[in-house]
C-alpha cells in the first residue's frame, strides 16, 4: 500500500509488528530532526539530548527489541515530550518529540506527522516519497526491518530545502561545542546516508541509566567516550588473543588445515607465550565487566609493558637470527613466538592506557 497521506500511513501501521513501527517511527523522526532548529538556542540547549535519545532508543529497539531497552526508549520518550513541551519549543519540534512516546503505533503515526508538518507543503511530496520508500523497503525485507537504515534517509540523498537550510544550522549549533556533540553528529549523517553503525554499541548507549541522561549532553559525552575506550580495549584483546591462539596451535600442529580451535587452558601454551597470555586473560576480564577495576588494568597494562620489554631484549639477543628472515621456530626461549605480535600487543596496551586516563 502506498504511503500517501495520515490516514493510510496509520491504516498500514496498525498491522506491523513493534519492530517496524519502532524503525519507522525513528526514520520519520531523523527526517524532521532539523526542525529543532526554528528555536533559539536556549531552548536547543535544553531539547537536543532529550530528543535525540528518543530517537536512537527506537532505532535501537527496532533492531534489538529486548525488555531493557523497550523500558529504557520508554523512559527516553516520556522525557523528551516532557522537555520538549516544558521548553516552549515549536509547534514541529514538539510533534517531533511526541515520535517516541510509545515505541509502536502511536510513536510512529506522530513521527510521520512531524516530519510532513516540519518539511513544509511545499516538500510534502518528498517526504511522503520518503515515507512511502521506508514501508515498501520494510515491507519486503524478511524478518529484518533494521535494514532500512542502510538506506538513504531521504531517496536521491537530498534534504527539502527548508529542511536542508535547518540542517546547515543543526550542524552549526553541534560544532560550537564538537566535543560534547561530535557522537551525535556522526550518528546522524550515518543515517543520512545509510551507512552501517555498531548496534551493539549504540544499544549500550541507550541502556545508560536514566540519571546519567539527567546529567546533560557534556556528561553523556564523557560517558561516550569511555564506552568507546572501552569497545577498542576489547577488539584489541580480541585480535591479540586470536592471533597468540593460532600461533600456539601452530606450533603444537593443532588443527591441520583448519583455522585454529581456541586454547582453553594455558597449559596448552608454549611458556613464552604466557608472559602475555596471563595478563591479557586479566585484562580480558576486567574489561568484560560493566565497571572494571581500574587498579587491575593497570597491575595487568604494566604485566604486558615488562612483556614487550622481554620480548625486545630477546630480539636484540637474537638479531642475527631475526633480520630478514622468519622467526626460527626452534628457539627454545619461546619468546620468538612473540616477536611476530608485537604490534598488536602494542596496540593493546595503548588501548587500555587510553581507557584509564578516562575519569
Amino acid at each position: 500500500m502506498a504511503i500517501t497521506d495520515l490516514e493510510n500511513t496509520e491504516a498500514w501501521l496498525k498491522v506491523q509488528p513493534r519492530e517496524v513501527q519502532a524503525v519507522f517511527a525513528a526514520r520519520c523522526a531523523l527526517r524532521g530532526l532539523p526542525a529543532i532548529r526554528r528555536a533559539n538556542d536556549r531552548t536547543v540547549r535544553q531539547i537536543a539530548l532529550p530528543l535525540l535519545r528518543a530517537i536512537l532508543s527506537s532505532g535501537v529497539a527496532g533492531t534489538c527489541p529486548t525488555p531493557e531497552v523497550i523500558r529504557s526508549a520508554a523512559a527516553a520518550a516520556a522525557n523528551s515530550y516532557t522537555r520538549s513541551g516544558s521548553a516552549s519549543a515549536t509547534y514541529a519540534t514538539r510533534s517531533a518529540s511526541s515520535a517516541a512516546r510509545l515505541i509502536g503505533f502511536d510513536a510512529a503515526a506522530s513521527a510521520f506527522f512531524a516530519t510532513r508538518f516540519a518539511a513544509s507543503d511545499a516538500a510534502a511530496s518528498q517526504v511522503l516519497c520518503a515515507t512511502d520508500y521506508d514501508a515498501a523497503a520494510i515491507s519486503n525485507v524478511d524478518g529484518d526491518p533494521a535494514s532500512v537504515f542502510l538506506t538513504p534517509l531521504w531517496p536521491g540523498g537530498a534534504f527539502p530545502k527548508k529542511l536542508a537550510r535547518l540542517y546547515d544550522k543543526l550542524r552549526a549549533f553541534w560544532q560550537k561545542d564538537a566535543s560534547v556533540w561530535d557522537f551525535w553528529q556522526t550518528w546522524y549523517e550515518d543515517m543520512l546516508a545509510g551507512r552501517p553503525v555498531d548496534w551493539d554499541f549504540l544499544r549500550q548507549v541507550v541502556l545508560l541509566p536514566d540519571e546519567d541522561w539527567k546529567r546533560g549532553a557534556a556528561h553523556i559525552a564523557r560517558l561516550i567516550e569511555k564506552l568507546r575506550a572501552k569497545r577498542d580495549l576489547q577488539g584489541s584483546i580480541e585480535d591479540l588473543e586470536q592471533d597468540l591462539t593460532g600461533t600456539a596451535s601452530s606450533r603444537l600442529g593443532l588443527g591441520g588445515n583448519n583455522p585454529p580451535e581456541p586454547l582453553d587452558q594455558d597449559s596448552q601454551l608454549p611458556a613464552g607465550l604466557l608472559i602475555v597470555w596471563a595478563p591479557l586473560q586479566e585484562l580480558k576480564e576486567e574489561a568484560e565487566k560493566q565497571a572494571p577495576d581500574p587498579a587491575r588494568l593497570r597491575k595487568a597494562t604494566d604485566a604486558l609493558i615488562l612483556a614487550l620489554a622481554e620480548i625486545a631484549t630477546w630480539c636484540r639477543r637474537k638479531l642475527d637470527r631475526a633480520t630478514d628472515k622468519a622467526i626460527d621456530w626452534g628457539v627454545p626461549a619461546g619468546l620468538g613466538y612473540l616477536v611476530l605480535h608485537q604490534d598488536k600487543i602494542r596496540a593493546v596496551i595503548e588501548a587500555a592506557e587510553a581507557f584509564l586516563k578516562l575519569p
